[in-house]
């Protein structure tokens, strides 16, 4: 697969924008973030953990100062503790300095700091005008818009925009947990629910308010999948690696392959007190490790940084979930996207990825 054939895939309602400095694919996510911020007519929000590459900061600001307060900026961030839920060594924690960037750039009156004690808000997305969604697996850093391998997608939908608004909404409740019971809140369409977005069927989910029910989408999907290809940063969710260990390490008719990073993996492995046999799949030459740098805090991330799967040639599954059980209780978004063009395009950048890393 040649690097030129992966391209940002474009329908009229939809852009699915793929990144990775290692294999040499650049959509330009920053100036595509920035056009999607300056082309606010009437509101904007945004949802994201780590907020710290100047471009984008003053994209935001920019907005709040120039619109004579016609346009409504409202920003929503993680500001728990400076750790990570795991506790693992080398695993990549809480980010810092995105308060004090707000605050650099004028826009701590426009933010909300999300604290949830040992679960962190890890949305990546913003609504602009109720009517278009921009989400994925980056964060608005150096590491997430240049040097790490990331997917994100533009979306133009209004009933789409309505759904993360309301998440949005319980961003910003003072009232907020972390899990939430699904009686109070649940943003979430009912199972099976789907927006038609041109000929791509889509069907958002949002955790903690899904809870357990992401888990159970993408265990269902994987039971009846005859191909599979994962994309993911880890994986760590116990009902996750025992469906994958149904498909690749019991079942050889299944056509099957992933990537990870290699030292987030490696970190979780040394540490697991699961079922070794789970992780069968670094120890198997259809899965490949993406070589990054451990977590250093002093400088830019360059991990593989996709959550992604692509099951059957037809369906897959993103956003900002990680498939670990701490994913269930974070603030995420994750997408189901129905549509063969759709699978296409990411197994384009999943084959050119697999070939580098193979090397």
């Amino acid at each position: 697969m040649s690097v030129s054939e992966v391209i940002p895939f474009r329908t009229e309602r939809a852009q699915f924008l793929f990144q990775s400095k290692r294999a040499n694919i650049n959509s330009n996510l920053r100036s595509g973030l920035v056009h999607f911020i300056n082309n606010t007519k009437s509101s904007l929000y945004c949802a994201i953990y780590d907020l710290r590459d100047k471009d984008i900061l003053q994209a935001l600001k920019d907005l709040n100062e120039n619109n004579d307060r016609t346009i409504e900026l409202k920003i929503a961030y993680d500001a728990g503790k400076d750790n990570h839920p795991t506790n693992i060594s080398g695993i990549d924690p809480k980010p810092g300095n995105t308060q004090k960037e707000l605050e650099e750039y004028g826009l701590a009156e426009v933010s909300t700091a999300v604290h949830a004690g040992g679960h962190i808000m890890h949305d990546k997305f913003l609504i602009r005008d109720g009517l278009s969604v921009w989400t994925g697996s980056a964060n608005f850093t150096i590491g997430g818009l240049d040097l790490q391998d990331n997917n994100c997608i533009v979306i133009d939908s209004q009933d789409l925009a309505s759904l993360y608004k309301e998440t949005f909404n319980e961003l910003l409740n003072p009232e907020h947990k972390h899990p939430r019971p699904r009686e109070i809140h649940d943003p979430s369409p009912k199972p099976g629910h789907s927006i038609k977005i041109g000929q791509i069927d889509i069907t958002p989910y949002f955790s903690p308010a899904s809870g357990e029910g992401i888990e159970d989408e993408i265990v269902s999907l994987l039971h009846n999948a005859k191909r599979v290809r994962v994309l993911s940063m880890l994986i760590s969710d116990e009902g996750i690696l025992q469906a994958l260990a149904e498909l690749g390490n019991r079942n050889s008719s299944i056509d099957i392959s992933g990537i990870y990073d290699l030292p987030q993996m490696k970190a979780i492995q040394e540490t697991s007190t699961k079922d070794p046999s789970l992780f069968w799949f670094m120890d198997d030459d259809r899965f490949v490790g993406a070589p990054s740098h451990p977590f250093n805090p002093n400088e830019e991330n360059d991990f593989m940084h996709n959550k992604v799967l692509i099951i059957d040639d037809d369906t897959v599954i993103t956003g900002s979930y990680n498939l670990s059980e701490n994913a269930e209780s974070n603030d995420e978004n994750l997408l189901v996207i129905k549509s063969t063009d759709v699978a296409q395009s990411y197994t384009k950048y999943f084959d050119t990825l697999y070939s580098t890393y193979k090397k």
